[in-house]
C-alpha cells in the first residue's frame, strides 16, 4: 500500500506539474475557487490541516500569484484568504489533470491480475476490453481527441473525473454526445442551478453553459442518455430564454 500510495503521488505531481501546481496545492485552490473567502482559520479547518502547515501552503501560493490575503477589516488579528484570477485560469488544467490520473488508476486497478482473475468482477473486462487491448487499438485520451473523421471527444470537466463528450459532424449535420452533464431538460433553461452529481458545481455549470451555447450556434443536436425517450434534442429560444425540444 506504501508503494502504491507513493507512485500514485508521484504520478500526481507529474501531473500537476503541467499547470505549475504541486500536490495539495490543487486541493486548497479548488475550496477557495468552490466556497470563496474564508478566514486562514477557516480554510484549516475546511482542509483539516494544522494552521502553521497552511501558512506555509499560503505563502507559497502568494508568492506564485495564485491567492491574495488580506486583514479582516473587523478584526485586524484576522487574516482572510481568496483566489486570485490567476488561480481561477489553472482550474480546467487542474481538472484534466485530476481525470487523466482518475483514468490511469481505474485502468491499473481493473487490469491487475487480480481482478482480471476474479469470475465475477473480472468477466466483463476479459470479454469486452481485453482483447481490444491485445490488439494495441486502445488508447487512453489525453485532451481532446480526434476518434475518425468528424468525430471528436473532448473534455467537459466539473461532472465527474475525465468526462469527455463527442462531437459528430456528417455533411451539413452536427452533434453534441454529451455524457452526463445533462441531467434533466430543465438544465437548458435553468443552467445556474447546481447538478448533484457534479464533484466540481461552477465548473459544472460553465461547462453545460458553454456546450449548450455551442449548441445553440452550430444547430446541433444534443444526444443524452439519461433524458425521457428519445433522449436527444435541439436547444430553442423563446422569450428570451433557451429551451430543450425533442425530436
Amino acid at each position: 500500500m506504501v508503494k502504491v500510495a507513493k507512485i500514485h503521488r508521484q504520478r500526481s505531481d507529474e501531473l500537476l506539474s503541467t499547470v505549475g501546481l504541486h500536490v495539495g496545492q490543487e486541493m486548497l485552490l479548488n475550496v477557495l475557487l468552490t466556497e470563496g473567502e474564508m478566514t486562514q482559520a477557516e480554510l484549516a479547518n475546511r482542509l483539516e490541516i494544522q494552521p502553521a502547515t497552511l501558512t506555509v501552503a499560503l505563502k507559497r501560493l502568494e508568492k506564485n500569484g495564485l491567492v491574495v490575503r488580506s486583514r479582516d477589516p473587523q478584526d485586524q488579528r484576522v487574516s482572510r484568504v481568496q483566489p486570485s484570477r490567476k488561480s481561477g485560469e489553472l482550474r480546467e488544467g487542474v481538472l484534466l489533470a485530476w481525470g487523466r490520473l482518475e483514468h490511469e488508476a481505474d485502468w491499473n486497478h481493473f487490469t491487475t491480475e487480480e481482478m482480471l482473475s476474479d469470475p465475477n468482477k473480472g468477466e466483463a473486462t476479459n470479454r469486452s476490453v481485453m482483447p481490444l487491448e491485445k490488439q494495441g487499438v486502445i488508447d487512453l485520451m489525453d485532451g481532446e481527441t480526434e476518434l475518425a473523421p468528424g468525430t471528436t471527444a473532448f473534455p467537459t470537466p466539473g461532472h465527474t473525473a475525465g468526462h469527455m463528450s463527442l462531437f459528430i459532424a456528417s455533411n451539413n449535420e452536427r452533434a453534441l454526445l454529451v455524457g452526463g452533464i445533462l441531467g434533466s431538460p430543465m438544465q437548458a433553461t435553468e443552467t445556474d442551478l447546481h447538478y448533484w452529481p457534479d464533484w466540481d458545481g461552477p465548473m459544472g455549470i460553465k461547462t453545460i453553459k458553454d456546450i449548450l451555447d455551442r449548441a445553440g450556434r452550430e444547430d446541433s443536436v444534443v444526444i443524452r442518455s439519461h433524458l425521457s425517450y428519445p433522449g436527444w434534442g435541439t436547444m430553442i429560444r423563446w422569450e428570451g430564454r433557451r429551451y430543450w425540444k425533442d425530436l
